[in-house]
């Protein structure tokens, strides 16, 4: 689907999802330059606030990964589109 910042997979999991679910999603439907994440770790997990987004409420998550350590940032936005979500490398 593409949003307000750019194209993202559509994962079409409840509000209610467990969080490490959305990763799993996620991590299925994403790709890197170097392939898909195969393994991964969640080592942390952790509600955010990015101001200049309405709404501002996200969760951030740590991840190891056989691909290196990366940032998945996520948010529900309703039952018409679902999590929004986005990986970034930690550098």
């Amino acid at each position: 689907m593409c949003g307000k910042n750019g194209v993202f997979p559509i994962i079409d999991l409840p509000e209610i999802a467990p969080n490490a679910d959305v990763i799993a999603q996620c991590f299925k439907m994403t790709g890197f330059d170097q392939g898909r994440i195969k393994t991964y770790r969640i080592i942390q997990i952790r509600k955010v606030k990015i101001r200049g987004s309405l709404p501002d409420d996200y969760f951030a998550a740590l991840i190891d990964s056989d691909l290196g350590k990366k940032i998945a940032l996520f948010q529900y936005q309703g039952t018409a589109v679902g999590w929004w979500t986005r990986v970034y490398d930690q550098n």
